[in-house]
């Protein structure tokens, strides 16, 4: 796939096919509109030079969309390392970043197979920007809740926050058993409303646990609110969906990031959404495998 695609004997790259040098622009600007808006993202770029920023990503776009030969900007390790280390940048932040360029390319209407192909391409950076290590290394099963409840445990947040000597649960701190009831239906609406995402559920499934009463158990026990959860394996629940219909780790996040803005709806502090989108980050591996 060479940038150019008009050489006889060649096929359109990527860029070619999302639009070329006119639509990363037009792309950008509306990303970095987005990033902007968001009260998480934004933080990161303070006293960042943003005309500058919006070159650099013009340039790395057109580069790992097939656009161009070379990129010369920094290690992508060493450009987010300070933002890692000093301002706690992470891989839920990351999911919330690509799912912001997934949305503008929507408002392009960028076809879905295009779409699907360009956030493959973004999601090769994550292990650039935070090392292969830093993902979870779980098993595909339900060790990544269970791991979620023992750290809770093991840091005091007991489920019962009305016992002596306890500290609340971070479901305790969300609002408890009516707060997630109102914040699955807000994400079941935005989950339906999503043209990528509503076609998963044609399978009778969902790209979390399926179904609103089952997501009600499983961020219930996650979160810290129930000893136990009944529903199947997060690695085995989602088999079919993966081998039959792609889904992929594009479409987790998303689907995490729909999450993030009904939790910002509810008014949910940022520190408690953040908490909250690193327990959900460790459905990841035990849906997809660890990378």
């Amino acid at each position: 796939m060479a940038p150019d695609s008009t050489q006889a004997g060649t096929a359109p790259t990527l860029y070619d096919r999302l639009g070329g040098a006119a639509a990363v622009d037009a792309a950008v600007d509306i990303f970095y509109g987005k990033l902007m808006a968001d009260a998480v993202i934004a933080p990161f770029f303070e006293g960042i030079d943003m005309k500058k920023q919006r070159r650099k990503q013009v340039a790395f776009m057109s580069y790992v969309f097939g656009g161009a030969d070379g990129y010369q900007g920094r290690d992508l390790g060493i450009a987010h390392k300070r933002l890692i280390l000093e301002k706690g940048l992470n891989e839920g932040h990351f999911d919330m970043v690509a799912n912001h360029l997934a949305e503008t390319l929507r408002s392009l209407n960028v076809p879905t197979d295009l779409l699907n192909e360009a956030m493959a391409v973004v999601e090769t950076a994550r292990p650039a920007i935070f090392g292969q290590s830093r993902r979870p290394s779980v098993p595909i099963s339900r060790s990544a809740a269970a791991s979620s409840r023992n750290h809770q445990r093991a840091t005091s947040m007991a489920p019962d926050s009305t016992q002596a000597g306890t500290a609340p649960t971070l479901y305790d701190r969300l609002g408890g058993a009516a707060a997630v009831d109102a914040a699955v239906d807000i994400f079941y609406g935005k989950l339906m409303a999503d043209a990528v995402i509503a076609p998963f559920f044609g399978l009778n499934a969902s790209p979390l646990p399926f179904g609103p009463r089952s997501q009600v158990a499983f961020m219930s026990y996650v979160f810290g609110g129930a000893d136990g959860y009944q529903g199947r394996d997060l690695g085995i629940a989602h088999k079919r969906l993966i081998l039959e219909k792609g889904l992929n780790e594009g479409h987790f996040d998303m689907v995490a990031n729909h999450l993030a803005e009904t939790l910002r709806s509810l008014n949910v502090p940022t520190e408690l959404l953040n908490e909250a989108m690193a327990v959900v980050a460790t459905a990841k591996p035990a849906i997809f495998g660890a990378a």
